[in-house]
């Protein structure tokens, strides 16, 4: 277990990557995914060094399955205020777990482009509407300068 600058219970022990569990947003989590080690492995190497950084990455994956890309993104909640879902043709489709007029957590079904705007969305936490998050017509970059 570790805190959020990747000291263990020994203030002078960092660790890092999969092998860690820490305080995520609904309890303790471990990722197990070559960004999050990546990024933690980072922040746990600078602060090691001497620094003072925060680990604040917002987890993500992806996998590709036959013809599906499947990527999430976010921290999924066990009861989302709601949950959108924005068909994009077919074998598309984003699916949202909102908390409050935020979103929590995306799923996306081979809508690659559609995840670099919703990056922005969670980590700005912007408030969107439901209604305009589930239609495609209403691309998700408005949402962005709308509430900028």
């Amino acid at each position: 277990m570790v805190d959020d600058h990747c000291r263990t219970s020994d203030p002078a022990i960092f660790a890092a990557g999969d092998c860690t569990r820490f305080h995520g947003p609904h309890g303790p989590v471990r990722l197990e995914n070559w960004r999050h080690a990546q990024q933690h492995g980072s922040v746990a190497g600078r602060n090691a060094a001497g620094g003072d950084q925060t680990y604040t990455m917002l987890p993500s994956y992806w996998s590709e399955q036959y013809d599906m890309y499947i990527q999430g993104m976010g921290w999924p909640i066990t009861n989302p205020n709601r949950r959108v879902r924005r068909p994009l043709g077919e074998n598309a489709t984003l699916m949202f777990e909102l908390d409050g007029p935020r979103i929590a957590y995306v799923l996306g079904i081979n809508a690659q482009r559609d995840m670099g705007p919703l990056r922005r969305l969670i980590e700005q936490r912007i408030a969107v509407d439901a209604a305009e998050l589930a239609d495609p017509a209403k691309p998700l970059t408005n949402m962005l300068k709308a509430k900028a």
